[in-house]
């Protein structure tokens, strides 16, 4: 398993002894490669040629070396051969290897809408055939039959019809509103006032 972070403890002629944590930067031959930079000098580690090198520059010539590590990951030892380091030595990174999410986020809670359920506007009573009484007499010997519609909004439109028994609009009915419910309408069919103009027949409310 390849490392992606490794521990270098070092010092050299110029720097007192160090210990740092580097994340890989990328591939060299196959295998992560690291890099970091102190007050002096840039400094390479990668894999060549069957073994560990630490360089000025990538893939350039060597500062130090091990022949005993393999492609996955850094030697973890001290048996590192250089003239230029005075202490080198390689080893795992702490805990989670110096990677961390260090990002704070941050999520408004947000309210879904519900789900549109559409209003019971009458529909289950629709297309009812009923017997009904008309007169110009006794109130109780005539028929009146309402029926009403609940809007979407202000911007829809409704009339109320009554239709022979071809299907044709002969008559329309006054629209009346509803004192405390927005949008609700409602007309009222007098059958007395059929019969007196239309005469007997079969007859259809309807709301369009």
């Amino acid at each position: 398993m390849a490392c992606d972070c490794v521990k270098i403890t070092y010092s050299t002629g110029d720097v007192a002894l160090n210990t740092i944590e580097v994340n890989a930067s990328g591939t060299f031959n196959g295998a992560n490669y690291y890099t970091w930079t102190d007050d002096f000098s840039t400094y390479f580690l990668f894999w060549n040629l069957g073994q560990w090198e630490f360089s000025y520059t990538l893939g350039g010539s060597q500062l130090a070396f091990i022949k005993d590590g393999v492609i996955d990951c850094p030697d973890f030892s001290d048996t590192w051969i250089t003239e230029v380091f005075i202490t080198l030595v390689t080893s795992a990174c702490d805990g989670n290897c110096g990677i961390e999410d260090r990002i704070y986020r941050k999520y408004d809670s947000i309210k879904l809408p519900q789900s549109f359920v559409e209003q019971d506007r009458g529909l289950t009573e629709c297309c009812c055939v009923a017997l009904v009484l008309g007169s110009n007499g006794k109130s109780w010997e005539n028929d009146v039959t309402s029926f009403w519609m609940k809007l979407s909004d202000n911007l829809d439109s409704v009339s109320f019809d009554i239709l022979d028994c071809s299907g044709n609009i002969i008559d329309s009915f006054t629209t009346t509103a509803f004192p405390n419910e927005p949008n609700a309408y409602y007309a009222t069919c007098d059958w007395g006032q059929i019969l007196s103009t239309y005469g007997p027949g079969e007859y259809t409310l309807a709301i369009t």
